[in-house]
């Protein structure tokens, strides 16, 4: 696979045309070692969803929001988990989890306006 549309093109809509990465492996015809493989896969999905595609990633396998509500369940899902990491590395660090994306991102997260790159 060369870009990330690529794997857009392998993957079907909707959690119930999930794919395994050994089985995008295959599809591909890539002759990469396994690890090496899912490493690419994991690069091209965030590339895909970063260029605005709707790709999610779960136990299932890979595959497109088939509507919107797939895609917030998704979503919601990987908040949550980035909440409880947020929450847990404040607390080793003995802050607030405000404080602690203000060190991340050098800003100050109680103004109203603020861009976080």
């Amino acid at each position: 696979m060369k870009n990330y549309n690529d794997l857009l093109d392998l993957l079907g809509f909707g959690k119930h045309n999930a794919l395994k990465i050994p089985e995008i492996q295959k599809l591909s015809a890539d002759q990469s070692e396994p690890a090496k493989f899912r490493s690419r896969v994991v690069l091209l999905a965030k590339e895909a969803r970063q260029n605005g595609n709707k790709l999610i990633s779960d136990e299932s396998g890979y595959y497109k929001a088939i509507n919107e509500a797939e895609w917030e369940n998704y979503k919601e899902k990987r908040l949550s988990l980035f909440t409880e990491e947020l929450q847990t590395f404040a607390h080793i660090e003995r802050i607030s989890v405000s404080d602690l994306i203000k060190n991340i991102y050098h800003t100050n997260v109680r103004e109203n306006n603020y861009e976080l790159f």
